[in-house]
């Protein structure tokens, strides 16, 4: 938001897009804005309004360029934890199973700790995460 009103007070303040005019008999100030930055405005409020997700953590708890791998990982978990979230992602040529939605990296590492012995390969990753649940599911 704040990069959205830094460019937009720059643009209006170099004069390229709005106009000003005074008329100072009647005390009025009319300001002509171009039609393209109130479009540019809707489509950024829009944006923001999508964007359910914010900044947290997750578990990583297999990388593996076979499928079946992390999809044996992911019901594994799923079975141990059936109230947390699991997250399977391809971002070529990997297989990602990421698990939680953490908003503390604290938080996060309570279960870390719980995985260690079922999972040897566990990373902690900052990520885009969704609302996080009330109780934590561990």
């Amino acid at each position: 938001m704040k990069k959205l009103a830094c460019t937009l007070f720059a643009i209006l303040a170099t004069g390229l897009i709005a106009t000003f005019a005074q008329d100072t008999a009647k005390g009025k100030i009319t300001i002509n804005v171009d039609e393209k930055v109130n479009e540019y405005i809707e489509q950024r409020r829009q944006e923001n309004v999508n964007d359910s997700l914010s900044k947290g953590f997750r578990i990583q708890i297999i990388v593996s360029q076979k499928r079946n791998d992390a999809k044996l990982a992911k019901e594994k978990f799923s079975n141990m934890y059936p109230n947390c979230p699991v997250y399977l992602t391809f971002d070529s040529p990997y297989f990602k199973v990421r698990v939680g939605d953490y908003k503390t990296k604290l938080d996060a590492q309570a279960l870390l700790f719980k995985l260690t012995q079922d999972f040897p390969t566990l990373i902690l990753i900052e990520d885009k995460i969704n609302p996080p649940p009330v109780e934590p599911c561990y």
